[in-house]
This record gives C-alpha cells, sequence and structure tokens, in this order.
C-alpha cells in the first residue's frame, strides 16, 4: 500500500511564493542580503587563498631545485 503525497500545481506554488515575498518584505530582504553576503564571503576567501598560494609557489621557485 503506497501512500499517496498530495501534488501541488506549479503555478498555486509560485503565486504562494510571491505572495509571502510580498507580505515578508523585510524578512525577504534580510533573507536575500545574507546570501549575497555569503556568497561574496566564499568568493573573498577563496580568492585571498589563490593569491596566497601563488605567492607562495613564486618565493619557492625562486630558490631553485636544490
Amino acid at each position: 500500500m503506497r501512500l499517496k503525497l498530495p501534488r501541488f500545481i506549479p503555478k498555486e506554488t509560485l503565486k504562494m511564493a510571491l505572495d509571502s515575498v510580498r507580505a515578508h518584505k523585510f524578512r525577504s530582504f534580510l533573507t536575500v542580503l545574507g546570501i549575497v553576503i555569503g556568497v561574496m564571503t566564499a568568493i573573498v576567501i577563496a580568492s585571498i587563498l589563490t593569491g596566497l598560494r601563488q605567492n607562495i609557489v613564486a618565493i619557492i621557485e625562486e630558490y631553485g631545485t636544490n
């Protein structure tokens, strides 16, 4: 015996989501802001680590193969 899950019509789901965003504008803004800050932080950290790695490799290569 299978349990049937309710199916949602995508149009209705999208309408509910947009209504929720419109009803809670400030909360939606804070959520988007948090996501943007998180992604930017990850990109900045990855860039810094890549730059440090390249700098360290360049310094080590100056010493030669000995």
